[in-house]
């Protein structure tokens, strides 16, 4: 897995979605695709095969959970911006937001992970 550039998706999923609310559009975005924590690449890996050592650490389950949380969050996001409602990106994206607590540990856990995995 590279968590570099995992971790630089989940950076860009911010700009992405201040855009989409900025636009009050999707676009090509599937908001029920998104849902689904495991159809991206970092879904891919954590739900795929690993060794004892990997899939029993507990930065691991915490990425999962976390992970699991992100896509559920940002495809709520989508759908309300399908749905016109209008939305603040400050309330929905800022640091305060459940989406900002969730990205940045998200991100925080996959910067701990790299290092684990690293060495």
């Amino acid at each position: 897995m590279n968590f570099e550039n995992a971790i630089q998706i989940y950076i860009q999923w911010k700009k992405q979605l201040q855009n989409c609310i900025h636009h009050k559009t999707i676009g090509n975005l599937d908001a029920n695709h998104i849902c689904q924590d495991n159809l991206c690449e970092l879904g891919e890996w954590l739900y795929g095969d690993h060794p004892e050592k990997i899939s029993k650490d507990t930065v691991f389950k915490e990425i999962k959970e976390k992970h699991k949380r992100f896509h559920e969050i940002t495809g709520k996001i989508l759908k309300r911006i399908e749905n016109n409602e209008a939305l603040d990106p400050n309330k929905e994206l800022g640091i305060e937001s459940e989406y900002g607590k969730v990205s940045s540990k998200l991100i925080a856990l996959l910067m701990r992970m790299r290092v684990k995995t690293s060495s």
